[in-house]
């Protein structure tokens, strides 16, 4: 029980929950890349505008990211003397894949067509 504890601890799970913030990002720049270098091959490149209800919907996923990742840094004794950085790295990290790259925001398009058809049922 007391490893159960330790293992749900702060110690442990600030750094995993950064890890895994910066696993994401990585992951998307990568797939953002895997896909450009495709369409440099003769593959098919498309320019989109994004309307205002798209653009709320990433912004609005940016915000609520950021204000749990912002409370997630200034509450945990783990980002201790270091809280500053930790909240501008998990507030660029989470700006990049929300508002910046192409693959994730089309995948959080895809959910939230999910989540309106769920809506409507």
């Amino acid at each position: 029980m007391q490893k159960m504890s330790y293992l749900l601890s702060d110690t442990i799970l600030f750094p995993a929950l950064q890890v895994a913030l910066v696993m994401l990002v990585l992951f998307a720049a990568l797939r953002n890349w895997l896909q450009a270098r495709k369409a440099g091959r003769g593959g098919v490149t498309l320019a989109v505008t994004r309307g205002d209800v798209s653009m709320g919907r990433f912004y609005g996923m940016y915000a609520a990211t950021s204000g749990l990742l912002v409370a997630i840094c200034l509450s945990v004794d783990a980002a201790k003397n270091h809280r500053v950085l930790w909240v501008a790295i998990d507030t660029t990290l989470v700006a990049y894949v929300c508002l910046l790259n192409p693959w994730f925001r089309n995948l959080l398009l895809g959910w939230s067509a999910r989540l309106s058809k769920i809506e409507k049922r």
